[in-house]
């Protein structure tokens, strides 16, 4: 049912595009890190630290912070974690969280309200972040009747 979901609610668009992006992130930098650790036997802080990941992890931390400005560090590790925690072992998955704590620890200082602007503006000018519109009771009221009558 929610693949089909549709709807002219503003807020529930924007919940939408900034969330669709943080999964495209998260899934990019868990894959890729499996990909890493797993069948290039690279060693974790080799991985973790790599360029890319860490490119991955700070667009992963702006989208985060566009949802929300406190616990950064715990709502991103709580995505990340939801991935990675069927494919390491306990011990695997503890090493791989103190890499990545650390690394979000390190990033988060770069986390400026003029970097969360510029990438939120990178993101509107792709049309991935929904124009915020007026709207009325009324119309907010006949779209929920609508999507409550779905089955």
């Amino acid at each position: 049912m929610i693949k089909e979901l549709t709807t002219t609610l503003f807020q529930v668009q924007d919940y939408c595009d900034k969330t669709r992006l943080l999964a495209k992130g998260v899934s990019y930098y868990c894959g890729i890190l499996y990909y890493r650790l797993d069948w290039l036997h690279e060693d974790i802080p080799t991985a973790v630290y790599h360029p890319f990941q860490q490119k991955l992890l700070r667009e992963i931390l702006l989208s985060v912070s566009m949802l929300s400005l406190n616990q950064v560090e715990e709502y991103t590790w709580s995505h990340l974690s939801l991935l990675l925690h069927d494919l390491f072992s306990p011990a695997e998955l503890q090493a791989i969280e103190s890499e990545v704590r650390d690394c979000i620890r390190a990033l988060l200082p770069t986390l400026t309200p003029e970097s969360r602007m510029a990438f939120e503006m990178q993101y509107w000018g792709e049309g991935e972040v929904t124009d915020e519109k007026d709207e009325e009771l009324n119309e907010i009221q006949a779209e929920i009747q609508r999507l409550d009558a779905l089955k």
